[in-house]
């Protein structure tokens, strides 16, 4: 009898410690299949950049000027991602109009991913 409960506790530790692995296997796996463009991989490293810079200076790393003189070139990078990413067929150099609900979009879709990586935690 001890025999069997512990060969199904040792099956219950192994699934527990299985379940991240299949998890992030999944996660890669719809991300191939969802055709995820180099521009969006960009887009989740600047984000991801931006709640780094975030969470040192929330951590006592960043003074709260730092934080700014860094996070600014990121904001910059973004908009400019985003802005690519609606309007693909633009022709290099050629400029085009900024949307007046750029700064909205923008703060939206870092919501967004903060939400996203907090519920995934």
């Amino acid at each position: 009898m001890a025999a069997i409960i512990g060969i199904l506790i040792a099956l219950l530790c192994l699934v527990v410690l299985a379940i991240p692995f299949l998890k992030a296997r999944y996660h890669n796996t719809l991300l191939r299949d969802s055709g995820d463009s180099d521009r969006d991989a960009e887009i989740r490293a600047v984000f991801s950049e931006m709640e780094r810079l975030k969470l040192d200076r929330d951590v006592g790393y960043l003074t709260d000027q730092e934080y700014t003189e860094r996070l600014h070139p990121l904001r910059l990078a973004a908009a400019d991602l985003l802005r690519k990413r609606q309007q693909p067929d633009a022709a290099p150099g050629q400029s085009q109009p900024i949307p007046h609900d750029l700064d909205q979009r923008i703060e939206d879709a870092i919501t967004s991913l903060r939400l996203k990586s907090k519920a995934e935690s």
